[in-house]
């Protein structure tokens, strides 16, 4: 028995079974993107597949990270160094150059205190100036030393 082709206004035909002109179930429409979302729109004759994009989402895992989005807009987006954003886990980023967000050279660093010892800590988007109390001279002057004279 020869299957016909789906006629005039028809996207598919409920009598074919299998093959070219079988109406689409939601299995057979999906296209495993996860950047999609895929139904079946339409019923009977007029059924056909639909494979939406998806954008930015922040309502939950869809497995979806799409172009353009970050971590700040889509919640599977990961996080990433370097792209002028400070992110959930980042201290600074290094793709900012000047003002909030920039990350710290160790000039950035020097409080001005005499007192402290500064040095960065960390590295990449976690970089952080750091100012330890500088240890005292714990070197004990002799008697003589105390007595000679000062240069």
């Amino acid at each position: 028995m020869r299957q016909r082709a789906p006629r005039g206004r028809e996207s598919c035909d409920t009598g074919i079974t299998s093959g070219s002109g079988k109406c689409p179930t939601a299995a057979d429409c999906n296209d495993s993107k996860p950047c999609t979302a895929d139904s079946v729109s339409g019923s009977g004759c007029s059924a056909k597949c639909v494979n939406t994009t998806l954008g930015p989402s922040l309502a939950g895992k869809d497995g979806c990270c799409p172009a353009g989005a970050t971590s700040l807009t889509d919640s599977d987006c990961a996080v990433v160094c370097g792209n002028s954003l400070v992110e959930s886990g980042e201290k600074c980023d290094t793709g900012i150059l000047a003002g909030a967000g920039k990350c710290p050279t160790l000039a950035d660093c020097n409080d001005g205190n005499v007192c402290t010892v500064d040095s960065l800590s960390g590295g990449g988007c976690t970089v952080a100036c750091q100012h330890t109390n500088a240890t005292p001279n714990a070197t004990p002057r002799t008697a003589a030393a105390r007595s000679a004279p000062r240069p």
